[in-house]
């Protein structure tokens, strides 16, 4: 690595600058312009400090990660998104062997139906549209061609519907127009067919048309 004193590489803007001579532990290393601190002597004061407070090593590691995922909370999970459809293979296979190998554990069951039971109280609307979009489909009443535009405004509509119920003195609940199971004629599970009603009109209605 090249000399460098402090005041250059701050001129330049660098983090590190080195000056060939030893720290008072003895190591030749590059140092930081702001604490004059040695890189190994830092990497050493961390591991000190971890092994001396443990707990709140933990804990500030997990506020850490949880503040930097945050932060880029949009681009990890559209890469995290990419990257299960370039694998969908891959992901399956893992997912499929994890279940066969915990399956008959029963302490993961039951961690298993408590996290799907805080899941499903958390978020209820995707719930009842993924409950929705799996009795059309049985229904045969959802089209393969949906693009995933199409299946985000389903999934739009469904989360208004909750915002509604929450905000209002009543239930609301989306309603297909053209019913899916209807007297006369059937209709699909598609944005065009779906519309936000009171929980009220939605059951007088039943499936009539």
């Amino acid at each position: 690595m090249e000399l460098c004193s402090r005041s250059e590489a701050k001129a330049c803007g660098s983090l590190h600058y080195f000056t060939g001579r030893p720290c008072k532990r003895g190591h030749i290393a590059p140092r930081f312009v702001s604490t004059f601190v040695c890189i190994e002597c830092n990497q050493l004061a961390q591991v000190e400090w971890r092994e001396k407070y443990p707990e709140r090593y933990k804990i500030d590691n997990r506020l850490r990660t949880r503040a930097a995922y945050h932060r880029n909370r949009e681009d990890r999970l559209a890469r995290a998104k990419a990257s299960r459809k370039r694998h969908l293979d891959k992901y399956l296979e893992r997912g499929r062997a994890h279940y066969a190998a915990n399956k008959n554990n029963e302490e993961w069951r039951q961690k298993r139906r408590a996290a799907v039971a805080r899941h499903l109280k958390k978020y209820p609307e995707r719930h009842c549209a993924k409950q929705n979009a799996r009795r059309a489909m049985k229904l045969q009443a959802m089209p393969k061609w949906l693009t995933q535009k199409q299946r985000a405004e389903i999934k739009a509509l469904y989360r208004k519907a909750r915002e509604l119920s929450t905000t209002t003195l009543f239930q609301w609940h989306v309603d297909h127009i053209i019913p899916l199971n209807g007297t006369n004629i059937c209709g699909l599970h598609v944005p065009w067919n779906l519309q936000l009603l009171p929980a009220e009109i939605n059951s007088s209605k039943g499936a009539r048309y």
